[in-house]
């Protein structure tokens, strides 16, 4: 069992596979509210439920946890935009402020309790309103450095075609990283993957209403780039709304001391 858990920490730390229900897309002009609601998403062998979301009457989301609780987070608004998203418990009780250009988030403050902003990330669109990179700074003692880049490329149908995560070495906290992830073979299915596709385990994650990566679930994820590489194959069931209630993914190592290994696990999704 242990080595079951430490194995889907690996998986899920890696290639951040997650687990949302489709947001409903809403065009420009429009709110933060959602039209389908994920209420939890529950991976085999880790905290559950992993995710859990909380929605006003009207489809707003106005609180979510992280790993059974591990981070509470509540959200404000104003004119039907997020404007911040705080986190309520632990030693680090920070804040994220949005700021808009027209309504579309161009950068994201993270304040700490004493007011100070200590990181920062700023987001790009193309001219079809898709995300096309997000880039992270974070604040030392010389100034703001970069830290962390995103950067996206979709197909022609709208779906995300590739994900580049590039971390940035800074001394004393984390070497450099780049990973590249490709999705492959999509359903012609809701989503099962959005909301949480951007969110490292070890930080906050942005949430993006209106962003929409992903139309349909892919069936297949290829991971290359520094450290261990991967193949993972999904398959999934849906509810009567041709939404995924279980994902299920079959992985294989293609480098790395695990390479040539296989390892599956099991995401549950429940809506309101």
């Amino acid at each position: 069992m242990l080595a079951k858990y430490k194995a889907a920490i690996v998986i899920l730390f890696l290639f951040c596979v997650s687990c949302e229900k489709d947001d409903h897309y809403e065009p420009d002009g429009q709110t933060d509210k959602f039209e389908v609601r994920l209420k939890s998403v529950v991976w085999e062998n880790l905290p559950s439920p992993f995710y859990h979301f909380v929605y006003s009457n009207d489809g707003f989301v106005t609180q979510f946890s992280f790993a059974s609780g591990l981070k509470q987070y509540l959200i404000s608004y104003d004119d039907g935009l997020i404007r911040e998203v705080k986190n309520t418990v632990g030693p680090a009780k920070d804040k994220l402020v949005y700021e808009y250009a027209g309504d579309k988030v161009e950068l994201i403050k993270y304040v700490n309790e004493a007011g100070e902003i200590f990181k920062r990330c700023f987001l790009d669109y193309n001219v079809n309103g898709q995300l096309i990179s997000i880039e992270w700074e974070v604040k030392l003692a010389a100034g703001f450095q970069a830290s962390r880049t995103l950067t996206f490329a979709y197909r022609d149908d709208g779906n995300l075609f590739e994900m580049k995560d590039h971390r940035f070495e800074i001394a004393g906290r984390h070497p450099e990283l780049i990973l590249i992830d490709r999705y492959l073979d999509y359903d012609s299915k809701v989503t099962a993957d959005s909301r949480t596709l951007i969110h490292p385990v070890d930080d906050d994650m942005v949430l993006l209403p209106r962003v929409k990566l992903q139309k349909n679930n892919p069936r297949k994820v290829i991971r290359s780039g520094m450290g261990a590489n991967y193949d993972v194959d999904y398959t999934y069931t849906y509810n009567a709304q041709n939404q995924p209630t279980l994902k299920a993914g079959d992985a294989l190592f293609t480098s790395g001391p695990q390479a040539g290994t296989r390892f599956q696990f099991k995401v549950e999704f429940s809506y309101w």
